[in-house]
This record gives C-alpha cells, sequence and structure tokens, in this order.
C-alpha cells in the first residue's frame, strides 16, 4: 500500500490527477488495493468491465480522445474516469488504474500518457518484486521450520535410544 500511496501522490502532483484507483486482480478476483481523489471508482465489477477495454498491444486507453465511446466508456467519462491502464506486461497483468481528471481542464497529453505508461510499469515491476520477496520469505521460514524440526527430532531420538537401552537392562537388573 506504501508503494501505490506513493504513486498516487506522484500522478496527483505530476498530473493534476483529480482521483484515481488502483486494482490488484489475483486468482482471477479483482479487489481495490488504494484509491486517492475525489469521488475515485471503487467498484470491482467497474474495473473487471474496464480490464477489458485493454488490448494486448495497448496497455492503456485514453477515453477523453474517443471518437465514438460505446456506452460503457460513456459511462466511465461520465463518472470523471479518463484514463485506464494495465499494470503489469500484457501476458500477466496484476493490476488496472482508473484515473480520473476535472472536467475543467483538458484531457490528457501524450507526454502525460507516457508518464502514466511508465509509472505503472514501474508500479508492475515493485509489486512483482515484493510478490517474489514474499515467496522467497515464505520458503525461508519453511526452510527454518524444517531445520528446526530436524533437530527435534535428532536430540528427541538420542533420549528416546537412551532410555530404551535403560528399559532393555531394568529386567537383568531387577533379578
Amino acid at each position: 500500500e506504501s508503494t501505490l500511496r506513493v504513486v498516487a501522490e506522484a500522478l496527483s502532483l505530476g498530473l493534476g490527477a483529480n482521483s484515481g484507483s488502483f486494482f490488484i486482480c489475483s486468482d482471477d478476483r479483482w479487489r481495490l488495493a488504494h484509491f486517492f481523489g475525489d469521488k475515485p471508482a471503487t467498484d470491482t465489477q467497474l474495473a473487471q468491465r474496464a480490464h477489458a477495454l485493454l488490448e494486448e498491444d495497448s496497455p492503456l486507453v485514453h477515453l477523453a480522445m474517443l471518437e465514438t465511446p460505446d456506452a460503457f466508456e460513456a459511462q466511465l467519462l461520465k463518472q470523471g474516469i479518463e484514463v485506464v491502464s494495465a499494470i503489469g506486461d500484457p501476458q500477466q497483468q496484476v493490476g488496472l488504474l482508473l484515473l480520473g481528471r476535472e472536467k475543467s481542464v483538458r484531457p490528457y497529453t501524450r507526454v502525460q500518457l507516457d508518464f502514466v505508461a511508465e509509472t505503472c510499469a514501474q508500479v508492475s515491476w515493485a509489486l512483482n518484486s515484493l510478490r517474489l520477496l514474499d515467496e522467497l520469505i515464505a520458503a525461508e521460514e519453511q526452510a527454518a521450520t524444517g531445520r528446526v524440526a530436524l533437530g527435534v527430532a535428532h536430540d528427541l531420538g538420542k533420549e528416546l535410544s537412551w532410555m530404551k537401552r535403560l528399559a532393555q537392562k531394568l529386567p537383568s537388573r531387577i533379578a
């Protein structure tokens, strides 16, 4: 969340974005990860439908520049969403950014859209790195648990072996 908070601030200050929403997809389920600004989109079904607008060769859709938006695209524009951008590469999109802007301001320029696309690429890299770090930590925890279990089994085995030898000698000592 701290990563997304920094990115949200950069988009807000750098572009004058009035609102924005980050959605993350895991196990084919969308969830809201972070939002900022006035009246951000928070509906996960909206995000799923917006994600369908993206194409493999176009990870960003600038709704304000569409000549004839369809009903759903017009609905997004009416809600103040101007840009839909993928977070992740085309083969493995991990998230989505819905970016809004005040209606009184002109649409985003090509340079601003490139900034959004590059920002989303950096977010993708950061989220992927965090995921790999989580996997590495989980693997190390499992390995440490295995080492502890092995040590306990070894020490317990030595004690049980010693007790077994004493128990075997007990009948001859009783006699």
